[in-house]
């Protein structure tokens, strides 16, 4: 040994192929102190237990896989436990090819991983730039499967156009992010993969502008349609119900006032009413997931003009039992969402509300207490 200094807990590994320097993890001490701290031997060799990945490793120019050896430069003839003491220039060949040594300070390991593979910053930027390509695709992919989607949904050749100019943005967006990861796993160019990452996020921020004024377009005239084609004297029941749904609906999603207020609504389990002859469905008329809440959730019943929260067998109309009752919720939003809302409800974190709609669609909204009476103006 002579005057070769054993290896304490708070020493780091560093590899010649590696960028990034780790703390080394000792874990086979067997009760053996070195100034109260447990001494290194040839059984921490474990990878992902011992020694962690090391940052990229530049033989294979991906993330760092450990595949320790065997360590060599021990001292032979002493033991702790079942193992020899490692020394300060014991070294842990890897089977990938670079060469794992052992450092006393956080700068000495730094600094041997900058000599050979770029150091930890120049690391750390390419680990970022591979997460953001990575995020971008799921989004880009998530946005541009809900922008064909909308196509079957959209009317008018306008709105179908729009729609498809969507879809490609989106989908130009997420290829152009796999080809830039492909070609940085091929040639580890992060300029490269910088630059068309942000190309893709030119794309998605184009879709998302023009999906974005789409659904604004698309919503106010689907709502002036609605008080076009609304005539009070010889509405029907069921249109003067539906006139109530749509309006209400289109109030709590889409009131600046309400988002100011901190509700960012929307609508869960039954689709929205899309025109006056839809069929009636019986149930809650609206259950609404807010996005900042609190409220968690907004249960909410719609009335035309003077009509009035009805009894049921279950208790009134919009009464905590009414709402819990009859498996309304789990037939709305599904057995989970339905346990989640019940919950929230026991936490105070659900506000439940009565929509007033007049025949010019003008809404007042009043909130209820746990026995479905009014208690005052909401929110």
């Amino acid at each position: 040994m002579g005057n070769k200094k054993y290896v304490p807990q708070g020493t780091y590994l560093a590899c010649d192929k590696g960028t990034v320097p780790m703390e080394f993890i000792i874990t086979n001490n067997n009760n053996s102190f070195l100034f109260e701290e447990p001494v290194a031997n040839t059984g921490d060799m474990v990878p992902m237990v011992n020694v962690m990945p090391l940052g990229v490793c530049t033989i294979t120019k991906n993330a760092c896989v450990p595949a320790p050896i065997m360590w060599d430069g021990f001292e032979d003839g002493i033991f702790v436990g079942f193992f020899n003491p490692l020394l300060e220039d014991s070294v842990l060949p890897c089977a990938v090819g670079g060469k794992i040594e052992i450092y006393y300070s956080l700068e000495d390991a730094t600094s041997a991983c900058a000599e050979e593979g770029g150091g930890f910053w120049s690391t750390l930027g390419k680990v970022v730039l591979v997460v953001a390509a990575v995020a971008l695709i799921v989004v880009t992919g998530g946005m541009a499967i809900a922008a064909i989607g909308a196509i079957a949904t959209a009317s008018g050749a306008l709105a179908t156009g729009i729609a498809v100019t969507v879809a490609a943005l989106e989908v130009a967006g997420c290829l152009l992010t796999v080809k830039a990861l492909y070609d940085y796993s091929q040639d580890g160019d992060e300029e490269a993969l910088f630059k068309e990452v942000a190309l893709g996020f030119l794309f998605l921020g184009a879709g998302a502008a023009l999906a974005k004024g789409a659904r604004a377009l698309r919503g106010s005239k689907f709502i002036d349609d609605i008080l076009r084609k609304f005539d009070p004297t010889t509405a029907t029941n069921k249109q003067k119900g539906n006139f109530g749904e749509i309006m209400s609906s289109e109030n709590l999603v889409n009131n600046p006032a309400l988002k100011k207020k901190g509700y960012n609504l929307t609508k869960i389990g039954d689709p929205p009413v899309s025109s006056l002859d839809d069929k009636i469905v019986k149930g809650i008329d609206g259950i609404y997931e807010n996005a900042t809440p609190p409220p968690k959730f907004v249960v909410d019943e719609a009335k035309f003009n003077t009509a009035q929260l009805g009894k049921t067998k279950d208790g009134k109309q919009m009464s905590d039992a009414w709402v819990k009752g009859s498996k309304r919720l789990e037939n709305q939003v599904g057995r989970k969402k339905a346990n989640e809302i019940i919950k929230a409800m026991k936490n105070n974190n659900v506000e439940k509300v009565v929509s007033r709609v007049d025949e010019t669609g003008k809404v007042v909204t009043s909130k209820l207490d746990s026995a479905g009476k009014i208690i005052g103006p909401w929110p």
